[in-house]
């Protein structure tokens, strides 16, 4: 009994229980062998059961036709791929390099597809887009400019880089060429770079994420344990656990959001938005008529304050120093000992400041009827 298997549209008879790694050119067998190494692809590359193939590189220029196809108990190690790759259910890839191009000479862009129950490791591309289908997945992937990834099944330890500068295929054009991760499963322990670009849709779950460059939550989508220490998030769905040491979060109509730290750094909350257990620690935090927000009781001492800052009701700051910052307290919100350097300190009616001026470096200092201020 024969199998016959189309890859590129070129049928291949197999027989039922195939083994192996078979090499085709055209429909010409070329190799097969337990394990095949080494070699330069132009054509077709097969993985059956018990099969390695590795230390592979595309043939120059790439073809349309080159495909390495892994399947149920074959194995793929340490190749450089420019064309076309597919991992199937019960097979395994480790170490893929794939590498389109941008450039003035031309384009091409490799095409990576993970189905269900396959399994990818230690992925690197640019110029290339990468399918992980529900019920695969991928652990250890850098998606550089250029690349997209599109995660139904589950992922971890991937991360998203960028480009800023000159265009590859047109010098003159100075922009900003992201790679990307659409993420429709599950995530964990995920790197969003300065450029990078991540995009969490509805019913998909990402815990453990650094973000440097784009992030967003859309409605539906949940994301946990969040560092914002540059970029920006926008966020329509559910978060929790967020810290910002560096950037800003958008908080959008209908979202709920749990456990936000701000330092260095700004919170938007959009009215209809849910932001509970806000702690104020140097940044900014600004809210719309209609949000739903409370802050965390809490007293942070011997800060250093710069740019935009808020103290909201519940908020101590204790021995603070404002370097030409702009600090708003709210009514309810204190500040004990504040020292300004140059800036402006603004108190609201129920609001509380105790100021230590420097003679030298004075900040101007405004306030509404009925907060208390001492000197």
């Amino acid at each position: 009994m024969n199998l016959f298997i189309t890859s590129g549209g070129i049928q291949h008879d197999f027989a039922e229980n195939a083994s192996g790694v078979y090499y085709y050119e055209g429909d010409t067998l070329v190799s097969h062998a337990m394990t095949i190494s080494g070699i330069t692809n132009s054509g077709t590359i097969i993985v059956e059961s018990g099969g390695l193939v590795q230390d592979i590189a595309p043939y120059s220029p790439a073809t349309s036709s080159t495909l390495i196809e892994v399947n149920s108990g074959g194995k793929a190690e340490d190749l450089a791929l420019c064309r076309k790759m597919t991992i199937n259910n019960g097979g395994t890839a480790d170490n893929i390099n794939a590498q389109g191009m941008r450039s003035t000479m031309g384009s091409w862009t490799p095409e990576l597809t993970v189905n269900a129950g396959g399994s990818l490791t230690n992925l690197e591309a640019y110029a290339a887009n990468i399918t992980v289908k529900q019920g695969a997945s991928v652990g250890g992937a850098l998606l550089n400019a250029f690349s997209v990834m599109d995660l139904y099944g589950d992922g971890v330890n991937i991360t998203v880089n960028g480009y800023h500068g000159p265009s590859p295929s047109m010098n003159s054009y100075i922009g900003t060429w992201h790679g990307s991760l659409n993420l429709y499963g599950k995530a964990s322990n995920t790197t969003i770079a300065r450029y990078g670009s991540v995009n969490i849709h509805s019913g998909a779950v990402a815990s453990g994420i650094n973000n440097q460059g784009e992030l967003q939550i859309n409605s539906g989508a949940s994301a946990s344990d969040i560092t914002v220490s540059g970029g920006g998030i926008s966020c329509a769905g559910n978060a929790k656990n967020i810290i910002i040491s560096k950037g800003g979060a958008t908080i959008l109509d209908g979202a709920v959001v749990e456990n936000v730290q701000v330092h260095i750094g700004a919170l938007y909350i959009s009215s209809g938005a849910s932001v509970t257990d806000i702690k104020e620690n140097g940044g900014v935090v600004q809210v719309d008529s209609g949000a739903v927000v409370t802050f965390v009781q809490h007293t942070a001492e011997n800060l250093t304050l710069t740019g935009s800052v808020t103290i909201h009701s519940g908020t101590v700051f204790k021995n603070a120093t404002a370097n030409n910052a702009s600090v708003h307290i709210y009514s309810g919100g204190i500040a004990e000992s504040i020292l300004t350097n140059k800036g402006t300190l603004y108190v609201e009616s129920g609001g509380t400041a105790s100021i230590a001026f420097n003679p030298w470096e004075k900040a101007a200092i405004t306030s509404d009827a009925g907060a208390v201020i001492t000197y």
